[in-house]
């Protein structure tokens, strides 16, 4: 399923502590400022993001970040004047019609409501684009990103052998391929 950006339009939003935002796709213009919203990040919000201990990102990993294959990714950004202060993405789970979705703010905007802008936005683009079903990995400590997979209708689940790692799973399209909810 194609997950192509271009026709993602920005979106202006007013952040919940009343900051201007614009949510939008990321561009490959955006490897510098990535890698400067990844370094704003507190060893805690990397180790929540990816589950392990990451104190950089590769020229490979930025490069991939910023240039999202369109035939199996889609990536978003929230951009406060000139920083980006927030990502998130999804990527296509093979040989299914379900994607995996990831989100991270920099812990200065924590609290903002861009996580939520972002979540939003993502399961929004992947139930136009025929996703069956959105699902994250979330650590069981992460309670905030739990509490807002449930206040979007994911559910939250365990992940067999791992008490470390919940599920969160939200159906954007039931067997019969129409919107789920319709």
């Amino acid at each position: 399923m194609a997950a192509a950006v271009e026709d993602f339009a920005p979106r202006e939003i007013v952040s919940s502590r009343g900051a201007r935002i614009t949510v939008r796709a990321v561009r490959p213009e955006d490897e510098d400022g990535f890698h400067a919203a990844f370094l704003r990040l507190s060893s805690e919000s990397r180790y929540t993001r990816f589950m392990s201990v990451v104190r950089d990102l590769s020229e490979a990993t930025l490069h991939h970040a910023t240039h999202p294959d369109a035939t199996r990714e889609f990536a978003l950004v929230a951009v406060a004047g000139d920083q980006i202060v927030a990502g998130g993405r999804f990527v296509a789970v093979p040989e299914t019609s379900d994607c995996e979705f990831a989100v991270t703010v920099v812990d200065d905007w924590q609290g903002h409501g861009l996580g939520r802008a972002l979540l939003t936005a993502l399961r929004d683009a992947a139930a136009v684009r025929g996703y069956g079903r959105m699902e994250g990995y979330v650590l069981s400590t992460n309670l905030a990103m739990r509490k807002l997979g449930a206040r979007l209708g994911f559910s939250d689940g365990p992940m067999p052998g791992d008490a470390t790692t919940r599920l969160l799973v939200v159906v954007l399209r039931g067997d019969d391929g129409r919107a789920a909810g319709g």
